[in-house]
C-alpha cells in the first residue's frame, strides 16, 4: 500500500513522452478498475474498444488510428492496479489481458499489481517488485517535500528537513522508520510532522490520524 506503483507507471509514460524511455512508442495508461466499470455497463470486455474510447475522449477520433499503433508495436500499454479488479471480474480480466497481449505481442506491457499471487500472473512477463525506500531515499524525499512547502523561505525548509530526520533516528520514533519506507507513509509522517514538530504517535494512532 501506498509503496508509488501508479506513481512509477505514470513516471514512465512521462518518461516515454520526454523521449527518455520507449521513445518510439505512445504511452496509454489504463486504470483497470474503471476499464471492468465501463465495461460493465457497455456489457463488452474488450481492451482494444476500451483504448478506442479513451483515445476518442481525448480527442483522437479516428478510431484506425489506435489498431495501426498496436499492429505496428508502437503502443506502450500502462495497466494499474490488477489487485483492485472485484473477485467476480479477476478471471474474465486476465483472460481478456492475455488474450490482447498475445494478438498485439510487438508492443510493451506493464501492469502493476499489490500482491504478487499466482493466480494473477501473466505467461511472458517478467515480475519485478518495488524496493523499500533506502535511508539516502528517505533523506532526499524529505528535503524535497519540506522544499515544496515552503518553496519561497530555502532556510526554513532545511531547518524543518533536518529536524524532521533527527527526530526519526530518535530510539522513541523506530515505529515510524519502519513505516517510512514507502511514499505514501512518508508523505504522512512529514505531515504530521509539520503540523506538530514531533513523531510521538503510537503506530495505531498513527493510522487514525492518516
Amino acid at each position: 500500500l501506498g509503496i508509488g506503483k501508479t506513481t512509477f507507471l505514470k513516471h514512465l509514460a512521462i518518461q516515454c513522452n520526454q523521449g527518455k524511455f520507449a521513445a518510439h512508442q505512445v504511452p496509454i495508461f489504463i486504470c483497470l478498475r474503471e476499464f471492468v466499470e465501463d465495461s460493465r455497463q457497455r456489457d463488452k470486455l474488450s481492451l482494444g474498444h476500451y483504448l478506442g474510447l479513451k483515445l476518442h475522449r481525448a480527442g483522437i477520433e479516428n478510431s484506425s488510428i489506435v489498431k495501426k499503433l498496436l499492429q505496428e508495436g508502437r503502443v506502450l500499454l500502462l495497466l494499474d492496479g490488477l489487485d483492485e479488479v472485484l473477485k467476480d471480474d479477476i478471471m474474465e480480466v486476465l483472460k481478456e489481458l492475455r488474450k490482447f497481449c498475445d494478438q498485439y505481442y510487438k508492443n510493451s506491457f506493464v501492469v502493476s499489481c499489490r500482491i504478487a499471487l499466482p493466480k494473477l500472473q501473466l505467461q511472458g512477463f517478467t515480475d519485478v517488485e518495488i524496493a523499500p525506500f533506502t535511508q539516502s531515499q528517505i533523506t532526499t524525499f524529505a528535503k524535497k517535500w519540506f522544499s515544496t512547502l515552503v518553496e519561497n523561505n530555502p532556510s526554513l525548509a532545511n531547518n524543518q528537513s533536518s529536524q524532521f530526520i533527527e527526530k526519526l533516528d530518535l530510539p522513541e520514533n523506530w515505529q515510524f522508520r519502519q513505516l517510512v519506507v514507502t511514499p505514501l507513509f512518508l508523505h504522512l509522517a512529514c505531515c504530521f510532522f509539520q503540523s506538530q514538530g514531533k513523531l510521538s504517535l503510537m503506530q495505531t494512532e498513527f493510522y487514525k490520524q492518516g
